[in-house]
C-alpha cells in the first residue's frame, strides 16, 4: 500500500547525507531507521520513568508506612503516659477531698464548743451577777477621788 507511506522533507548537512548514503544505500531507508530508532529510545525512557517512578511511589509508601507505624507507637507511650498522670491527678484530688471533709469536721466541733461556751457565758450573766464585776461607774465630778 503506496497510501500509508507520507513524505518528509527536511534540510540535513552534506556530510550527514553522505554518511547516510553509504550506510543505508538511500535516504529514505536512512530516515525510516533513524526514526524507529529514536521512537524506540524514547519509548524505552518512558518504561524506564514509569518503572523509576514506580521504585520512587513504593519507596514513599514503605516510608510513609513505616513513619505511621512510629508516630502510632508514639501516640500509644504519650496515652500511656497521660492516663498515668490522669490516675495521678485523681488519687491527688481524692486525697484533698478527704482532708477538707476532715477539716469540715474539725469547724463543726469547734463550732459546738463556742455554742456551748456561749451558752455558758449567757447563763452565768443570768443567774448570777455576783460572778461578773461590777460595775464601777463614776461620775464625772468623782473622777479625781478613790
Amino acid at each position: 500500500m503506496i497510501n500509508d507511506k507520507i513524505q518528509v522533507s527536511a534540510r540535513i548537512s552534506k556530510e550527514l547525507y553522505d554518511n547516510c548514503i553509504r550506510q543505508f544505500g538511500n535516504i529514505t531507508n536512512a530516515i525510516s531507521s533513524g526514526l524507529e530508532l529514536l521512537c524506540k529510545q524514547n519509548e524505552n525512557k518512558t518504561e524506564n520513568n514509569c518503572n523509576t517512578n514506580e521504585n520512587n511511589n513504593v519507596k514513599q509508601i514503605e516510608e510513609k508506612n513505616t513513619r505511621i507505624k512510629e508516630l502510632q507507637e508514639q501516640i500509644k507511650v504519650n496515652d500511656g503516659h497521660q492516663q498515668a498522670r490522669i490516675d495521678d491527678l485523681k488519687d491527688q484530688i481524692q486525697e484533698l477531698h478527704n482532708q477538707l471533709r476532715t477539716k469540715d469536721t474539725q469547724i463543726e466541733k469547734l463550732n459546738e464548743n463556742i455554742r456551748g461556751q456561749v451558752a455558758n457565758i449567757y447563763n452565768l450573766t443570768k443567774g448570777n451577777n455576783k460572778l461578773l464585776p461590777e460595775n464601777n461607774k463614776k461620775r464625772w465630778w468623782e473622777f479625781g477621788r478613790n
